[in-house]
C-alpha cells in the first residue's frame, strides 16, 4: 500500500514527460513547416575603391546620363495605385526596348505609405529589373548596356 506522501514524487516525472513531448512537437513543426519561397534583395556595399571606379555612373544627381520620369507617391490610395500600374507598364517598355536613355525616378513623400515602397520593389522584381538604386527614400530605375 502506498502512502499519501509518495505520490508527490511522481509529479516531476509527469511535468518532464509533458515538457519533452511539447518540445518534440515544436521541433517537428520547425523542421517540417517551410515557407513556399524565399526572396532576397541583393545589396552592394560601395567601398572607397568601388566609388572611385563607378563615380562616373553612380554620382548624384543620377540625371546626368539619362532622362528620368518622375513618379511621386503622396499617400492617396487611388492615385498611388494608378501610378504603380503606370510604372509597371513603363518599366516593361524600358526593359523590352533596352532604352538606356530613359529611366524612372520614384520618390516617396512624407505621407506616403510603406506599402508603396514594397509594391514598387515587387514590381521591379516581377518585371526582372536588374538595375536600380535605392537612395534615401528614393528609387532610381534605369536600363544599362549589357
Amino acid at each position: 500500500m502506498m502512502k499519501k506522501g509518495n505520490k508527490y514524487y511522481l509529479w516531476p516525472v509527469y511535468i518532464w514527460t509533458i515538457s519533452l513531448l511539447l518540445l518534440g512537437f515544436c521541433i517537428l513543426q520547425v523542421l517540417y513547416t517551410k515557407p513556399l519561397r524565399y526572396r532576397t534583395i541583393d545589396v552592394i556595399l560601395f567601398t572607397e575603391r568601388m566609388e572611385k571606379l563607378y563615380k562616373k555612373i553612380y554620382t548624384k544627381p543620377y540625371t546626368r546620363l539619362r532622362n528620368y520620369q518622375e513618379i511621386h507617391f503622396t499617400g492617396e490610395k487611388k492615385t498611388d495605385d494608378i501610378k504603380l500600374a503606370f510604372a509597371r507598364i513603363r518599366i516593361n517598355e524600358i526593359i523590352k526596348q533596352r532604352d538606356t536613355l530613359q529611366g524612372i525616378h520614384f520618390s516617396f513623400g512624407d505621407s506616403s505609405k510603406f506599402t508603396n515602397l514594397i509594391q514598387t520593389l515587387d514590381i521591379l522584381y516581377q518585371e526582372r529589373a536588374e538595375r536600380y538604386i535605392i537612395d534615401n527614400g528614393e528609387i532610381w530605375f534605369f536600363e544599362d548596356i549589357r
